[in-house]
């Protein structure tokens, strides 16, 4: 009889050798291979406890890290006071994180559990009374066991990409509850050439967006004729899976290309490049 402890290879190798000597020849058998295997892959894959607290852990260090360094580099002209105003918002987005995270790599849990106990019926199913030594079971292992590994792949995937989407959209929230009023789009390929960008995202790099909406919209600031698009026509960053591109928003009208202000923004802008200027005269 098998230890609690054994792992699910050696189970596996055990089952194995015993139907292969065997073949498939009851019901009793089979209920009691998968009833074992069931229980080791599910130790293998660990308590769907222990993977919310470990999406938890990565994606909240992940979201502490970036507002105490990276938000300022994605944000022209914000402070801490600026970031811990908007704090109520940036943990709920970090929860909505967390939970979305944790939901798809439970689930994904249970379908590799019911994918491994599928194939080792299948299995066992098919090898025919007497049983059989046409096969490799070193291969065949792997094959039986592969449910496990495509869950620590799947796994690995999530807490990325769900970490992509948090810092994406805890950089937006900080940015609009800044007065952001556009930004620059900078796309991960960019600089490393081992990362397979999107085509239609490497185009954007460099690409200015305006916000529709924003303070500087609602005055009558920006141009809706010009050639400059507005953000919410694309795809944002990080929504798409594994999107690692990100904007760098700018909260002043002084920031846009000019062909993104209307007449009226232009004179803003004068406005306040005189104003300026005056001010440093005055402190020369």
């Amino acid at each position: 009889m098998p230890t609690a402890r054994q792992s699910l290879q050696d189970l596996l190798r055990e089952m194995i050798a015993d139907v292969s000597a065997k073949g498939y020849v009851s019901e009793a058998q089979m209920e009691g291979w998968t009833d074992r295997i069931r229980a080791a892959t599910e130790a293998a894959l660990g308590r769907p406890a222990e993977a919310r607290e470990e999406t938890r852990d990565r994606l909240r260090l992940l979201f502490d890290r970036f507002l105490t360094r990276g938000v300022f580099r994605r944000v022209d002209g914000i402070n801490r006071f600026d970031v811990s105003m908007l704090a109520p918002t940036l943990r709920a987005e970090l929860d909505r994180r967390v939970f979305a995270a944790a939901d798809l790599i439970v689930v994904d849990r249970d379908e590799a559990v019911r994918r491994t106990v599928n194939r080792v019926r299948g299995w066992i199913s098919s090898v025919p009374p007497g049983g059989t030594d046409v096969l490799s079971k070193v291969d065949l292992r792997a094959k039986l066991s592969k449910g496990v590994a495509d869950h620590k792949y799947h796994k690995r995937f999530v807490d990325t990409d769900q970490g992509h989407k948090l810092i994406a959209n805890v950089a937006e929230l900080v940015a609009v509850g800044s007065g952001a009023i556009g930004g620059v789009w900078h796309d991960h390929g960019e600089h490393d050439k081992s990362y397979d960008a999107r085509k239609e995202h490497l185009v954007r790099s460099g690409e200015f967006f305006l916000i529709r909406g924003s303070w500087a919209d609602e005055q009558g600031l920006i141009s809706h004729r010009g050639p400059i698009r507005f953000y919410d026509e694309v795809d944002p960053v990080g929504m798409k899976p594994n999107c690692r591109c990100w904007l760098r928003y700018v909260t002043s009208p002084r920031r846009l290309p000019p062909e993104a202000l209307t007449s009226k923004g232009r004179a803003f802008v004068a406005a306040g490049a005189d104003a300026l200027a005056r001010m440093r005269n005055q402190n020369a």
